[in-house]
């Protein structure tokens, strides 16, 4: 069995929408947190010594998207009409993915979609889950 990804709406950087954040959240993909700077990192126990401790330094080190894996299978999507993850901060994360192997990146945009289209649009089992399936089965 091998290991996939999709991202449904990423919000990995912030650049566009930094006036939503209040405080630092999880990203919709799970596993990283974004910091109001605008930049991703990981986890901020928002104590340096536990920072210390996992990372070795106060902070939280970045994420490189860039260190992925580029034949690592990933299916991102996102929206047009989304609050959080504006369309131009997903371009920076399909710039980081430049050179990822092509037949392993599935990108899908639909311009009406709104962040909570992706599990709750009346279409999203034709738009996104069918699409996701076949890549999945395929890679």
């Amino acid at each position: 069995m091998s290991i996939h990804f999709s991202c449904f709406s990423p919000i990995l950087y912030v650049e566009h929408k930094i006036h939503f954040l209040l405080t630092p959240f999880v990203s919709s993909c799970g596993f990283f947190v974004v910091i109001r700077t605008g930049s991703i990192a990981k986890y901020d126990y928002r104590n340096p010594l536990q920072n210390g401790q996992h990372y070795g330094g106060v902070l939280p080190p970045p994420y490189d998207f860039t260190a992925m894996p580029k034949e690592f299978p990933l299916f991102l999507s996102y929206g047009g009409s989304d609050m959080l993850s504006d369309v131009n901060d997903v371009q920076l994360l399909l710039n980081d993915l430049k050179n990822h192997v092509a037949k392993k990146l599935v990108v899908l945009f639909r311009k009406e979609y709104a962040h909570v289209d992706f599990f709750m649009a009346t279409n999203v089992k034709q738009v996104l889950y069918d699409p996701i399936l076949s890549f999945f089965l395929v890679n």
